[in-house]
């Protein structure tokens, strides 16, 4: 029996700090009660003390103690509670249209040219020179193809690098830079004749 009757002086004691700090059942509503209750729940429990000591303290802890600031607190998060609030409607909770990102012209031309490779450092790409053209001589036909093949030389080591490879060809490879330099000749003198036919 001792037990149950400490229980409901609790729930009297309770109830009583309640009324405190709301000022009293009978000048409140319904939603008024609600609202205390839901400010009461978030006290801390130093704060419900000063409540429930309430007849005890002195006139200065009466006056810090004021349920005002801390209703005062809470207002900005009960208008968001639903709970709370049964009439407020609720707001409805729309994911926010993505309208298509158009395009710009330098992403379009990034994704149309290919990436260039880059070269490793310290590599020099070979500077080609241009062979020259085909001539009557076929020892020079075959400085231009050495030419080609060893381009970036100097003149006078392009002419010694020639002359010895020339010497160490056989007459068998020998024999294509003479056929070069005979069908020039042929369209050399075929060209003085059609001169000669015009005049």
């Amino acid at each position: 029996m001792d037990l149950f009757a400490g229980s409901n002086s609790a729930e009297q004691v309770g109830s009583q700090s309640e009324n405190d700090a709301c000022g009293g059942v009978g000048t409140l509503t319904e939603e008024d009660l609600i609202h205390c209750a839901t400010v009461w729940n978030r006290m801390s429990f130093e704060e419900k003390e000063k409540y429930r000591n309430i007849n005890n303290c002195k006139k200065s802890n009466i006056e810090t103690a004021d349920p005002v600031s801390s209703m005062a607190l809470c207002e900005e998060d009960d208008a968001d509670d639903t709970i709370l609030d049964p009439f407020c409607p609720e707001k409805p909770s729309c994911s926010r249209s993505l309208k298509p990102r158009c395009t710009t012209r330098r992403t379009k031309r990034n994704i149309c040219q290919p990436r260039k490779r880059k070269r490793p450092f310290g590599v020099k790409r070979k500077k080609w020179v241009k062979p020259g053209p085909v001539t009557n001589n076929p020892y020079l036909n075959f400085i231009r193809t050495v030419r080609r093949r060893y381009c970036g030389l100097m003149p006078k080591q392009l002419v010694i690098l020639a002359a010895y490879e020339w010497r160490c060809l056989s007459d068998s490879k020998k024999l294509r830079y003479r056929r070069l330099a005979s069908l020039v000749r042929a369209s050399q003198r075929q060209q003085q004749r059609c001169a000669c036919n015009l005049t």
